[in-house]
């Protein structure tokens, strides 16, 4: 039996090995098991983190295309130890709820998770503590202050009605100063 190939005196084709297509890969994802390396997982000694856990978690429905509420909250509990997940099955809100109802029933019992997403004034004043007294020539350190302002004012903000006054939250930026560069810095804003 002759093949077309053969017939017309050419070699036979081989048939095409399919590419793997990055993209598409990236798109046929799927959610990583519980306690995989990539897996988000809660830590109940870390509370502060809920939101970021929370923030993993819905990204991975999203790419995984899960929408109905009962699987996301199935599948939350299964990246929580066993505590935690017996503790969040037992809320009404897991049987009842929504799963955003859920989600804001666990982050309301977790006052940690809360404060660090809502933000607070002592809550700036302890980070930026840790700096030290920053000098005018330790530029590392002084941007460091910056971005934790930055980011903490942001969340203060929020906050209606406002618990911090703008003349605290500089004040609080040139008590990490050392004397010198705190007057330096006060000389500056005083002529704007």
């Amino acid at each position: 039996m002759t093949t077309p190939a053969s017939a017309s005196g050419g070699q036979a084709r081989q048939p095409v090995q399919p590419q793997a297509n990055p993209v598409v890969l990236a798109q046929n994802r799927c959610m990583p098991q519980p306690g995989e390396k990539n897996a988000p997982e809660f830590d109940v000694d870390k509370p502060q983190k809920l939101h970021r856990f929370f923030e993993r978690m819905d990204d991975w429905f999203t790419i995984d295309i899960i929408v109905r509420d009962a699987e996301k909250k199935r599948r939350l509990i299964c990246y929580t130890d066993v505590d935690t997940e017996q503790h969040w099955k037992a809320m009404p809100e897991f049987v009842s709820g929504t799963y955003d109802e859920f989600k804001e029933a666990i982050l309301a019992s977790y006052p940690k998770a809360v404060e660090v997403n809502r933000g607070s004034v002592e809550a700036l004043k302890k980070k930026v503590r840790n700096l030290g007294m920053i000098d005018v020539s330790e530029k590392d350190l002084l941007l460091s202050l910056v971005r934790i302002m930055t980011a903490k004012v942001a969340k203060l903000k929020k906050l209606n009605p406002p618990i911090h006054t703008n003349r605290e939250l500089v004040e609080i930026f040139l008590k990490c100063l050392t004397k010198g560069f705190a007057a330096k810095v006060a000389h500056k804003l005083s002529i704007h």
